[in-house]
């Protein structure tokens, strides 16, 4: 049961681990902030260098009124001349101005393709990354090209620069063309708008032509539609002997409303007697629809009271008995009279369903019957209006036609354009790029965005523990406490393992003593105390743990130190004892006893602090572990000592941890953070919940307090304060 609830609430912290925390993105940022500096400043450094090699681009604009409804001096133009659409009439204008047509005039112009400009210096190149490349490495010069392929990268060059920007709720139009020299842009954007005039102009002229030979061509043909479509109504009215279609589809839809009256009446009834059915066809019970039935409903009560007759009977005669022979027979009588009156009823309601599936389907017929009538009336009278559609169509067409013809022919060919240059460009003093503190605004912020990605790339990609909440979130273990990281010498240092005796007033000591408070609270109501320490992997600081919280527990209770780590034996140096002294394998082996195999510590403030050291390491520490002699031992100390606290081997190196769990009334379980992952630690604590360990939380240890604020955003909050507290100095009174 423990392992359920367990698995359970990891997996509830799981689902609030996914919960959006500005806390922890904090954190993460202010963790690589250094790092996210350097790579915002190198990347925006990179981007101004590129940005100051790039060679300056001007722009020039010419401005155009485009009219939607110039003057019109012939009928025929405003038949043709445009678009009923206002946005496609402009957007189509939009796209006349980037013709090739327009390019070609502008470099016939402007005279581009003359010897003489072809012999004008080019314009410099910006930054190139070939520029970079050696010499041997670079592509060879290409052959000049010929006068058609220089014409058409002109044209094709124009083309490409001209830009269309029309403005909002007016009709003027910004043509603009961008050049690394401020005359050609200027040159350029007002031949272009000039261009597009003059190839409008030359289009309307040659439409207006064109308009009149066409509608000349176009009446007789209009005028002889007209009239073969009115002949085609006529025809089809004949055809179908009708003279209206009205009256046959009033009749029609009243039909089709008594029909759909009928149907769904049918299909009501249908419904509920296929309800009685199915409710008959589920089981004959108390509740069944069959005692709805007058007939089964009887011969129910009947079976009811001979039941209560048995029953009565059978409290005071036995079953051979004459008046219970009968009772029982009675009882079958009533049985099989129940039995019949329900299979009467079951084919009522069968024969009641199958009358009301066939009224349903018969309705279901005449219908569609009446629909397809109605269909077909439909049909007809669509036909008919296309017919007469058409018709009225023909004979509108032909009216227009007839009417620009003659308003055509009595006046003359004036034409006009629909565009006129409003304000002609000029070359522009700056340049339109590149634009260095946009560019370098922009590369500053996506550099900035890169890195703070990359910070938290790498951040999801370190699958350690980092604060307490991470801890409780993760493994569903109750935290204990949090115990600083320590500075030491080397692998020599014992200082770490006497550190709460060395100084009480340490964040160290009182984090020890948080533990201490903790262990003592769940252990209240046990006999026995015996307080097993384990981890996930080897280096995690569980001795650390085992030796501090021994001396921590030693000055309330009388504590015993059992170092159970026979393949890596650490209390004895922990304690500065020499490994060689009796210890835990000398008493299972038998060779001393338990007076023998524990060592008091030196008393200091009347401490009781006794350790029984790993001893001679054993070839077969398991087994040794798994022994009856040790199991009794602990039985035997559990009455002599207040507490018994074991340092074993880590969880996952070995199975020690699963079988002293089973001896160990509590069990703690040491976490490194920042070092141990999030799936050994979870998959440790899964096999010690497989074995029912008593795990009463964990502890987090070797966690830098200041940098990684594991109390969230009260993290540092009294840090300093409390990191002195009852060290007085030499300023108090």
């Amino acid at each position: 049961m423990q392992q359920l609830n367990l698995q359970t609430q990891v997996v509830e912290n799981a689902e609030a681990e996914r919960r959006f925390d500005l806390r922890q993105l904090w954190r993460v940022i202010d963790k690589h902030k250094w790092a996210v500096l350097v790579l915002t400043v190198l990347a925006t450094a990179v981007a101004a260098l590129f940005v100051n090699r790039q060679i300056p681009v001007y722009r020039a604009t010419a401005t155009l009124l485009i009219e939607r409804s110039p003057v019109q001096f012939s009928p025929v133009q405003d038949a043709y001349a445009g678009y009923t659409d206002h946005w496609l009439y402009y957007q189509t204008q939009y796209g006349l101005i980037k013709r090739r047509a327009i390019g070609e005039r502008v470099v016939e112009d402007l005279g581009l393709a003359t010897p003489e400009a072809s012999q004008a210096p080019a314009p410099a190149e910006g930054f190139s990354w070939r520029d970079l490349l050696p010499d041997a490495l670079r592509s060879p010069t290409p052959d000049p090209p010929s006068q058609a392929e220089r014409v058409d990268g002109l044209v094709s060059w124009i083309v490409g620069g001209i830009q269309v920007s029309p403005r909002r709720n007016s009709q003027l139009v910004d043509v603009s063309f961008s050049s690394t020299s401020p005359r050609e842009a200027a040159d350029v954007a007002n031949a272009v708008a000039n261009a597009y005039i003059a190839d409008n102009l030359d289009g309307r002229v040659e439409m207006s032509r064109a308009a009149t030979d066409y509608l000349t061509e176009r009446l007789v043909e209009l005028k002889d539609a007209w009239e073969q479509s009115e002949q085609q109504v006529q025809a089809f009215l004949d055809s179908q002997s009708l003279l209206s279609v009205q009256g046959a589809d009033s009749i029609a839809n009243q039909e089709l409303t008594l029909a759909t009256e009928k149907l769904s009446a049918a299909r009501q009834l249908r419904l509920d007697s296929q309800i009685i059915k199915d409710q008959i066809d589920a089981g004959f019970g108390d509740d069944s629809a069959l005692l709805n039935d007058p007939q089964v409903a009887a011969a129910n009560d009947t079976l009811l009271a001979a039941r209560r007759k048995v029953d009565e009977l059978g409290q005071r005669y036995g079953p051979k008995h004459p008046r219970m022979i009968e009772a029982q027979s009675e009882l079958s009588s009533a049985q099989s009279v129940l039995d019949r009156q329900a299979q009467i009823a079951r084919q009522d309601a069968s024969r009641r369903f199958d009358n009301a599936l066939a009224a349903e389907r018969a309705a279901n017929a005449e219908l569609e019957l009446v629909k397809g009538r109605l269909r077909n009336i439909d049909r007809q009278e669509f036909r008919l209006q296309a017919l007469q559609r058409e018709a009225d169509k023909n004979r509108e067409i032909y009216e227009q036609f007839l009417t620009q013809y003659k308003s055509a022919s009595a006046s003359g060919d004036i034409q006009t354009a629909n565009a006129r240059v409003v304000e002609q460009a000029r070359p522009p003093g700056y340049p339109v790029w590149p634009n260095k503190k946009r560019s370098l605004s922009i590369a500053f912020m996506l550099s900035l965005l890169g890195a703070i990605a990359l910070a938290f790339l790498l951040e999801h990609l370190d699958n350690t523990f980092k604060t307490a909440d991470d801890l409780e979130r993760r493994t569903g273990l109750a935290v204990l406490g949090v115990l600083p990281r320590l500075k030491t010498g080397g692998k020599q240092d014992l200082s770490p393992f006497s550190t709460f005796s060395n100084d009480r007033q340490s964040l160290f000591s009182e984090a020890i003593r948080t533990v201490r408070t903790g262990v003592l609270l769940s252990d209240l109501d046990a006999d026995q105390r015996i307080l097993l320490v384990t981890s996930s992997v080897p280096g995690e600081g569980k001795t650390t743990l085992s030796v501090n919280l021994a001396r921590a527990m030693a000055e309330m209770k009388s504590v015993l130190l059992i170092d159970a780590d026979m393949r890596r034996p650490m209390v004895a140096t922990a304690t500065e004892r020499d490994n060689s002294n009796f210890g835990l394998s000398h008493f299972i082996a038998e060779e001393a006893d338990l007076k023998t195999c524990i060592h008091q510590m030196d008393a200091e403030g009347g401490q009781q602090l006794f350790v029984m050291p790993a001893g001679n390491p054993p070839p077969n520490p398991l087994e040794m572990l798994s022994s009856q002699r040790f199991a009794v031992a602990l039985d035997r100390l559990s009455e002599s000592f207040d507490y018994i606290v074991i340092d074993c081997a880590p969880a996952l190196a070995v199975s020690d941890a699963m079988v002293l769990s089973k001896l160990a009334t509590s069990v703690v379980y040491v976490v490194r953070a920042d070092s141990t992952p999030v799936q050994a630690v979870q998959t440790g604590v899964k096999r010690l919940g497989r074995v029912n360990a008593h795990l009463i939380g964990a502890v987090l240890n070797s966690v830098e307090l200041r940098s990684q604020r594991y109390y969230g955003k009260y993290g540092a909050y009294g840090m300093d304060y409390y990191a002195a507290y009852g060290k007085r100095s030499s300023s108090d009174t």
